[in-house]
């Protein structure tokens, strides 16, 4: 029987045996296209043009590669029992330090796209039960509360971890603390009062969202799930945001100047 070299990682490793080339085939450890080294004329073949050792993958053996539990997981997969989704986040996974970041940078309109995400997800996976965006033409704050109560009560986050946020509490801050800026008495000083709005405007949503965003961050890491990668979208959000930005910024500086 030949005996094979073959490089793994940089490194020459062997000589092995046709068995034990056609072990780590069937292992994973190698793949048909693989390229091994015969001792004996010293040229390099793919696998899969060695007939001495495709004759032994083809061949029943005694002795299974696979246990029984990876064997069912197999047949469930090539059955299509197992679904395409548990690759994917579960609703828009992007780090919750991030998205504080974004919010930073967008002067709070990043939120706008985080909230977009997550309805998307929603309408994706909603068998049918669409959540309704008609409330956002009505009223963005109700609009919110929906996303936040149907992340709060979803099966699959709450079947790892149960969330250690309300999403009725952070409603009722959400409606509660821009209140404020319509009691403040800085009417009369515009300047200050845009100040306080553009603050207010970062730095509520980042605090309420912050606890949600990590929450869906520390399920999907349970679960083996990756971050969410970045779409058209998020990059037309950010363009047009920093465009808004500079605007603002450009009247602000405007008016002080005089």
């Amino acid at each position: 029987m030949s005996s094979w070299l073959y490089s793994l990682n940089g490194k020459d490793l062997g000589p092995f045996s046709s068995k034990n080339i056609a072990e780590d085939v069937l292992s994973g450890k190698l793949e048909l296209d693989s390229y091994v080294l015969n001792a004996k004329d010293n040229m390099w073949k793919k696998i899969q043009d060695v007939p001495e050792i495709m004759q032994i993958i083809h061949k029943p053996s005694s002795h299974p590669v696979f246990s029984e539990s990876n064997a069912q997981a197999l047949r469930q997969f090539v059955s299509m029992d197992v679904p395409f989704e548990d690759t994917e986040p579960i609703f828009y996974n992007y780090p919750a330090k991030k998205l504080l970041k974004m919010q930073i940078l967008t002067l709070g309109m990043f939120e706008f796209y985080w909230f977009y995400k997550q309805w998307r997800y929603l309408s994706a996976h909603s068998h049918g039960r669409r959540p309704s965006v008609v409330i956002a033409l009505f009223s963005y704050i109700l609009f919110a509360y929906e996303i936040l109560s149907q992340i709060e009560k979803h099966r699959e986050l709450n079947s790892v971890m149960r969330p250690y946020w309300s999403a009725r509490q952070l409603a009722l801050l959400w409606y509660f603390l821009p209140a404020i800026l319509l009691i403040l008495p800085l009417r009369s000083m515009p300047v200050i009062y845009a100040v306080l709005s553009g603050i207010l405007a970062v730095f509520l949503p980042s605090w309420l969202l912050y606890p949600v965003q990590r929450y869906i961050n520390e399920v999907n890491e349970k679960l083996g799930r990756p971050e969410s990668t970045p779409s058209f979208g998020f990059y037309f959000t950010l363009t047009v945001s920093f465009g808004l930005v500079a605007f603002y910024l450009f009247l602000l500086v405007k008016y002080i100047l005089g």
